[in-house]
C-alpha cells in the first residue's frame, strides 16, 4: 500500500521515537533538555523532507509512535505502581 521509501520513513520516525532514551512524556513536556530537543527536531525534519510528498502518512505515523509509546509508558507505569502498592500491602 504504502510506497517502499514512505514505509521506511515510517519504519525510522516509529523506530526512533520508541529508542528514544528518554520516556516520551518527557519528550512532551514543556521543560526539555537539549538532547530531547534534538530528538524531537529529527523527527520533525524527516517529517517536513517527506510531507512534500505524503503530508498525511508521516504526521499519522509519528503521530501514531508518540500514542503508542505513551500507552505502553502509562500501562508500565501503572504496572508498576500497581506492584508497589501490593508489596506495601503485603508488608504491613
Amino acid at each position: 500500500l504504502l510506497p517502499n521509501f514512505a514505509h521506511q520513513l515510517v519504519l525510522y520516525v516509529a523506530k526512533h521515537l520508541s529508542s528514544a532514551a528518554v520516556p516520551i512524556e518527557r519528550l512532551l513536556s514543556p521543560r526539555r533538555t537539549a538532547g530531547m530537543k534534538g530528538s524531537i527536531a529529527l523527527v520533525t525534519y524527516i517529517s517536513a523532507v517527506y510531507i512534500h510528498y505524503h503530508r498525511i502518512i508521516v504526521f499519522i505515523a509519528a503521530k501514531h509512535a508518540v500514542t503508542a509509546k505513551i500507552s505502553a509508558c502509562s500501562l508500565l507505569n501503572r504496572e508498576r505502581r500497581r506492584e508497589k502498592s501490593r508489596v506495601r500491602f503485603m508488608q504491613q
